[in-house]
């Protein structure tokens, strides 16, 4: 059984896409390859849902960034085994600045001796912020596949969920381990409703004949991009790159 991904913010709207800007992070210290994550559109206070079903964990990183840990409490299909999948939800608000954003996961952990929080997708666990190694308010949506056991590198952190020991399937990968979420997703909103408790195919039923929001222009660009770049056609991917940003700049005006 393949992982699906429902968004974990409505409308979906992409700003930076995976495996991207590696000269610019690497300049900054950050020795990965690439962007190892998606920047999707968030405004200050946004809510924020569970991608899919998991066990949540609240994590505060060097840089002060806030987010939650997200890991899946079943096994999926990777690369013809078996492997759990952990998302990454980053840049959310610091709760010591505006309480009353305060993540129900790092809530759910102060009153139960920092127990992982159950979550089912759609639930409610943050909001949007810029925390951390940001330079604005957005979602950073981060995945890795998953195995318990020690890491094969002493800098990798043992206890990486706070859930136990958990090995990154693919920690040598330039990333960090993180993956291109884009081929998860499903293409439904966590946001909505009816997706709760349904399998894809129950909602796909329940909402017959219903039409998706449409992405805005430098969206539906970028998700083509994204699509380019995954089949190995960087010079496209990165011609329809520059056509987001020209499309940016003219909404902007």
């Amino acid at each position: 059984m393949k992982l699906e991904l429902f968004y974990p913010c409505k409308p979906f709207g992409l700003n930076q896409a995976f495996g991207v800007n590696g000269a610019y992070y690497r300049a900054h210290g950050i020795m990965i390859d690439g962007h190892n994550g998606l920047d999707l559109q968030a405004k200050h206070g946004q809510p924020i849902y569970a991608a899919h079903d998991g066990v949540a964990y609240y994590q505060v990183d060097s840089s002060e960034g806030h987010g939650v840990i997200l890991i899946t409490n079943e096994t999926f299909d990777y690369k013809g085994e078996q492997a759990y999948f952990k998302t990454i939800y980053w840049h959310m608000v610091d709760r010591t600045e505006e309480p009353k954003y305060t993540s129900p996961v790092y809530t759910y952990q102060q009153k139960n001796k920092q127990a992982p929080m159950p979550v089912k997708r759609g639930d409610l666990i943050g909001y949007a912020d810029n925390s951390g190694f940001s330079g604005g308010d957005h979602l950073h949506f981060g995945l890795k596949p998953m195995r318990p056991g020690r890491p094969l590198n002493a800098w990798q952190d043992v206890t990486d969920v706070g859930i136990g020991n958990w090995r990154n399937i693919e920690q040598l990968n330039g990333y960090l381990g993180s993956i291109n979420p884009m081929p998860y997703f499903n293409g439904v909103h966590a946001a909505d409703g009816k997706a709760a408790g349904m399998t894809i195919e129950e909602y796909q039923e329940a909402t017959k004949g219903r039409t998706n929001e449409p992405l805005a222009p430098d969206d539906a660009v970028a998700v083509l991009a994204t699509k380019e770049a995954l089949k190995g056609n960087k010079t496209l991917a990165d011609r329809l790159w520059a056509i987001v940003a020209v499309i940016k700049a003219f909404l902007s005006k």
